[in-house]
């Protein structure tokens, strides 16, 4: 009967802990008990915070022991936590067996990518080495290396392959020397140092459903979906983790300085929201998408994964943006909106523009399949690769860099470099480009009559000679006050009207008309039945000089730098040459055009500048100022202040007397 009285006991004992742990999990992780053994300590503050936000445990007997080495288990665990990193594979290190209580944490190290092992050697066991600390935080937070390097007075101890990382940290203040000026490389980091240096990286944690409103010092980071964060400023990156999974989270009028990283997170929305560096998606399984609303702007964009951007922002949203070349295969990249350049440096994966106006597309890879949708519009795809082009969406000029290129539908321009072979277009257009209005290939209908003192004479044109009169054969002459140019609308910018060059193509027994162009409209009536060619008129206005920059050059610090034309309108003048810890007072940009203003996008603001003399040219400080609403000394423009002000590149529109084009200055380190 006792026997039977302690089972029950203990079957009650049993379901109220998992009643407890039930309820725990419903509400989410109850509170940790504070350290016992941290009142006083110079780490005190953050060891409570990380404690209060269950990321780290004491140990079994309550206390942190914050001065004992901390572990490679120890630190992946606390970073898993952080994320809320789940993927786990088993990465075959030899010193993990499977049962350890680390077993878990080391392999979901691994898989996340910041763990290497060596050797095939986890070393769970063994306390960090202060480089070694560096290294995974690094990796773990995606920092892009520091500009300039530290200067430890031991810096020659630091290993080579944890140099880059510990100057990154060092650099941005989340870790410290020693007195003396000492890294102290191969010391062991302590469990406090450890939580200092996290928190340094780390200053805000959303791990709650719900809104929240916050200035970050640092980085900030959501692990949870659900969460709505309204007029955050963020003076470093914001993370969405892995812990978001297929949850959604809304970005509401928030500035984030630093770079957005997307690990997490099925539908993210960023309403009247400004990320002034990049935004990195790199979601696993794909398949998310980014929802930008209101003025939400974004610097630069950069997709490592299958994704779609929804632009509902303006044109202003993306202007920039990179499909890096590690997306999986036969992953999908969709854009639906307006966007501005688009490069694909991956292959056989999918892209798919389902509406809007992109400005130009480069494709580097091959394998890429392309759908342009009925209600989407190309200006310019470069196809540097064999690539497979379908939809009814219009493509305005398609450069074919390579054989293997089959397109669905043929673009309004065709530009083939001389080596490329064969180019499949299955569904060609009606009548050749720029063929006469009123004659095909098989016209024989006859004109209509003409109107307004003039008549449309003689019988539709057969030769499809381009230059013929609309409505008139060779050697036909129309009635009225004179005969106009004899050639079709497209001509060049700059041409007389009325003045014939006998260009290729031209019937040299044409004779132009001598007199004055007539006074009445040209023939009213209907031009011959046959389809009019899809050549686009020349958009030149007679008597101007061919809209085009002749040259450009940017000085920096007294450097001078050509400009090189990227043959689409564009002129790049790349400064990645300039010193990294360069002062300089300006980065002044020249071309020679006859342009008289300039509009310049900064960080996605438009501002424009009047210039004069034939020529343009604006400093760095100017552009910047203008942009950010306050003046910076030349004194203090640097190539670092520039990265600090999350400006990647600035790209300027000159507009001359014929036309526009463009100069891009890109400052990528």
């Amino acid at each position: 009967m006792q026997g039977y009285k302690n089972k029950r006991a203990l079957k009650f004992i049993v379901t109220a802990c998992v009643l407890v742990s039930a309820l725990a999990l419903l509400f989410g992780q109850a509170a940790a008990a504070q350290p016992r053994d941290v009142a006083g300590h110079w780490a005190e503050g953050p060891i409570v915070k990380w404690s209060e936000l269950g990321i780290i445990n004491s140990k079994p007997d309550g206390n942190f022991k914050p001065n004992d080495p901390i572990t490679r288990a120890e630190l992946s665990a606390i970073i898993n936590r952080i994320f809320r990193y789940t993927e786990y594979t088993n990465a075959g290190f030899r010193d993990i067996r499977g049962d350890e209580w680390y077993a878990r944490d080391i392999n979901i190290a691994a898989a996340a990518g910041y763990l290497k092992g060596s050797n095939g050697y986890a070393n769970p066991n063994t306390p960090v080495t202060r480089q070694e600390a560096a290294v995974m935080l690094a990796r773990a937070f995606q920092l892009q290396p520091a500009i300039s390097s530290t200067q430890f007075r031991d810096a020659a101890q630091i290993a080579s392959w944890a140099r880059e990382a510990v100057d990154t940290m060092a650099a941005r203040g989340y870790i410290n020397g020693r007195p003396g000026n000492i890294f102290a490389p191969l010391d062991k980091m302590t469990r406090a140092e450890a939580i200092k240096v996290i928190d340094n990286l780390l200053g805000t944690l959303v791990n709650k459903p719900g809104s929240h409103t916050f200035t970050a010092a640092s980085n900030a980071l959501v692990n949870t979906g659900g969460a709505v964060i309204n007029n955050a400023i963020i003076n470093g990156n914001l993370y969405l983790a892995p812990g978001i999974d297929s949850g959604t989270v809304t970005l509401s009028g928030c500035e984030i300085k630093g770079s957005l990283y997307m690990e997490g997170g099925y539908t993210v929305i960023l309403e009247n929201t400004r990320v002034n560096g990049q935004l990195v998606l790199s979601r696993k399984n794909g398949n998310a998408s980014v929802t930008t609303t209101g003025t939400a702007t974004v610097s630069e964009t950069v997709m490592k994964t299958g994704a779609t951007l929804i632009n509902n922002a303006g044109n202003n949203c993306f202007n920039v943006v990179t499909v890096d070349a590690g997306v999986p295969s036969a992953h999908t990249v969709g854009f639906t909106g307006n966007f501005g350049k688009i490069t694909v440096n991956a292959g056989n994966i999918n892209i798919n523009f389902s509406s809007g106006n992109v400005s130009g597309v480069t494709l580097q890879q091959p394998g890429v399949t392309v759908n342009v949708a009925g209600n989407a519009t190309v200006a310019e795809m470069t196809l540097n690769a064999a690539a497979t082009v379908n939809g009814q969406g219009r493509i305005s000029i398609a450069r074919v860099n390579s054989n293997g290129v089959v397109l669905e539908y043929e673009p309004d321009e065709i530009i083939k470099k001389d080596t490329v072979q064969n180019i499949t277009i299955i569904n060609p257009r009606e009548g050749e480009p720029g063929e006469t209005p009123g004659g095909s290939d098989s016209d024989t209908q006859d004109p209509g009559t003409g109107g307004d003192d003039e008549t449309g004479g003689g019988s539709g044109d057969n030769d499809n000679t381009p230059g013929d009169t609309p409505g008139g054969d060779t050697g036909e002459t129309g009635t009225g006050d004179g005969t106009g140019d004899n050639e079709e609308p497209g001509e060049e910018p700059g041409e007389t009207p009325g003045e014939d060059e006998n260009c290729e193509g031209s019937d040299p027994n044409e004779t132009p008309g001598g007199g004055t162009p007539g006074g009445g409209t040209p023939g009213g009536g209907t031009p011959g039945g046959g389809t009019p060619g899809g050549g686009t008129p020349g958009g030149g206005t007679p008597g101007t000089s061919e809209p085009r920059v002749l040259s450009a050059t940017a000085t920096v610090g007294g450097q001078s730098i050509s400009a090189v034309d990227q043959g689409n309108g564009t002129w790049v003048v790349n400064l990645s040459s300039v010193p990294r810890d360069s002062v300089f007072s300006t980065i002044s940009v020249t071309a020679t055009a006859g342009t008289r203003e300039a509009i310049v996008n900064c960080m996605g603001i438009i501002t424009t500048l009047q210039f004069s003399n034939g020529y343009l040219s604006f400093s760095a400080s100017q552009v910047i100022s203008k942009a950010l609403g306050f003046t910076i000394p030349d004194s203090l423009m640097t190539v670092k202040t520039l990265s600090d002000f999350g400006v990647s590149m600035i790209s300027v529109t000159l507009i001359g007397e014929g036309g526009t084009t463009s100069i891009t200055v890109q400052l990528n380190y």
